[in-house]
């Protein structure tokens, strides 16, 4: 007798569902020197409770995906100064909005040219 194995689970049941707008991000592969960052949403409440017309925008992110980096003219690849994981700080118009329909909780998914990012921001020391 074979034995019958269940389809293995893409993720765990306690792991809450992802959007479509966050599963066609973990699918994104950049090319050149694009970069793929996600920016948290921000609450449209101030401190003091007061409801915002408009949400903050917030000029920091996370890099989710880099590409292989910018090809020169004679063929050289001049390889990419952010990494996966990097936070990095970014202007406040530009790049591509990754379409899709998302939660509010999901956040912005961006894609940017490697040279549009102002720079990357260290983690403080304890």
């Amino acid at each position: 007798l074979a034995s019958v194995h269940p389809k293995p689970l893409l993720r765990s049941p306690r792991t809450p569902k992802m959007s479509q707008l966050s599963r066609i991000a973990a699918r994104l592969r950049p090319l050149g020197n694009r970069v793929l960052v996600h920016k948290k949403a921000l609450d449209n409440v101030s401190a003091g409770g007061i409801i915002l017309s408009e949400a903050p925008r917030s000029n920091e992110g996370v890099v989710l995906a880099v590409g292989p980096g910018f090809r020169t003219q004679d063929g050289n690849l001049l390889p990419m100064n952010v990494a996966v994981g990097d936070t990095v700080y970014l202007p406040e118009y530009g790049g591509v909005k990754v379409n899709g329909e998302g939660a509010k909780e999901d956040g912005e998914f961006t894609i940017y040219r490697e040279d549009e990012l102002l720079g990357t921001l260290t983690p403080e020391e304890a």
